[in-house]
């Protein structure tokens, strides 16, 4: 599986958070990182991720086939993801109100003690395993599409 990270440069924070995820889950999936819109785009075309985890207020178009997972980090979600993530149940709340439905609570280690890298790494493989599998059709050969 492919996961392309995109965040803002300028962000201390999600460039560490980012990069904490990046090594924790090295080995499990091949990972990407991109931090502006341009390197996010030629990269779903050259490289063609299964996943692109958007995190922050990074806002970058994809392409349809390819499956968006959004961490806001507390910005707000204006798009549309196959899941959110949340950090505390607090900011899945004010998801739901704001009409998001798809949502999974992974704390942040950086900022919490209730967690390590470890568990949200294992948290995320498995938001990531069930994103992609969760379009059976585009998984199924020709035979059993007939």
């Amino acid at each position: 599986m492919k996961i392309l990270h995109a965040y803002p440069h300028d962000d201390a924070l999600l460039t560490r958070y980012v990069g904490e995820l990046s090594s924790a889950t090295e080995g499990m999936v091949d990972i990407k990182t991109a931090t502006c819109a341009k390197d996010v785009s030629e990269l779903c075309r050259e490289w063609q991720p299964n996943i692109v985890h958007v995190h922050g207020a990074m806002t970058c178009q994809l392409p349809k086939h390819i499956r968006k997972v959004v961490t806001p980090h507390g910005a707000d979600v204006s798009v549309k993801a196959y899941v959110i993530i949340a950090r505390s149940p607090m900011e899945k709340q004010r998801l739901q109100k704001a009409g998001h439905q798809r949502i999974e609570i992974v704390r942040n280690p950086i900022i919490t003690r209730t967690t390590t890298i470890q568990a949200m790494a294992r948290q995320m493989m498995d938001i990531y395993q069930r994103v992609n599998d969760s379009n059976v059709r585009e998984l199924m050969d020709e035979p059993t599409l007939s």
